[in-house]
């Protein structure tokens, strides 16, 4: 048996195996996993196939075969997860920095609005800076 991404393969090829061989024919579900989940099922995997192969040979999987295939796909599928793990690290530190810089603006803001209203608290431009100081409070984190 090839190795396939096709799960209805594997899963009749499964109802032919005894429950004791069904790892075998179990594909987790990889993008719910980390790199590191990855990793730790391909070692978990390839050592039940080494450790059963010659069971498994009669049930038309060449082990070996099959270990040469899904390594390399694994390990290009660790890579990519690693490289959107990293990518989704940078995101979150660059979100994390926004937000830092959008909140000591609002309160360079407040700090001139203040100012303002209690030299000017009438003029239009002061009440305009205001209404725009209590839209943006709106979204600002409560303190």
């Amino acid at each position: 048996m090839k190795p396939k991404d096709n799960r209805a393969i594997l899963a009749e090829w499964k109802k032919t195996l005894p429950p004791e061989l069904w790892f075998a024919a179990e594909v987790p579900n990889f993008d719910a996993m980390d790199a590191d989940d990855m990793h730790v099922w391909g070692k978990k995997y390839f050592a039940f196939l080494r450790k059963n192969a010659v069971r498994l040979r009669e049930y038309d999987m060449d082990v070996e075969e099959t270990i040469a295939y899904l390594e390399p796909e694994l390990r290009g599928l660790e890579e990519d997860q690693r490289k959107i793990e990293k990518a989704l690290e940078e995101y979150c530190n660059l979100q994390a920095g926004l937000a830092n810089a959008d909140y000591a603006a609002f309160k360079r803001f407040e700090k001139l609005v203040t100012k303002a209203l209690k030299d000017k608290p009438y003029c239009p431009k002061v009440q305009e800076g205001k209404r725009i100081l209590d839209e943006w409070r709106k979204h600002m984190p409560k303190e």
